[in-house]
């Protein structure tokens, strides 16, 4: 007997990356793309949920990069330099953890 699957179906799509490793363009896009499912409505009860879950991080994904970035472009203008602040796109990186000690 073959077995019925649905859109979010593990067994068909592939595991999705952690948000902290995503930048912040492709956690933005896969935000959207969840979103626009919700909207239609074209997923059940469960599925949604996960969905709005998995948006909600994408989304403070985003929102922390911003924030850095913010900090970012205030040390510059205050001081003329970038030097000794944490990478924000690397894979496993801290996009919190602000300037790094020398």
């Amino acid at each position: 007997m073959a077995r019925s699957t649905q859109p979010g179906d593990a067994a068909r799509e592939p595991a999705a990356p952690p948000p902290a490793s995503m930048s912040y363009e492709a956690a933005m896009e896969e935000a959207q793309r969840l979103t626009d499912q919700l909207d239609r409505g074209e997923i059940g009860l469960e599925q949604s949920l996960a969905a709005f879950q998995r948006a909600t991080e994408l989304l403070k994904r985003c929102r922390t990069i911003l924030e850095v970035a913010e900090l970012q472009v205030k040390r510059l203008t205050e001081t003329g330099e970038l030097e000794g602040w944490a990478e924000v796109s690397g894979s496993g990186s801290n996009a919190a953890e602000g300037p790094r000690e020398p």
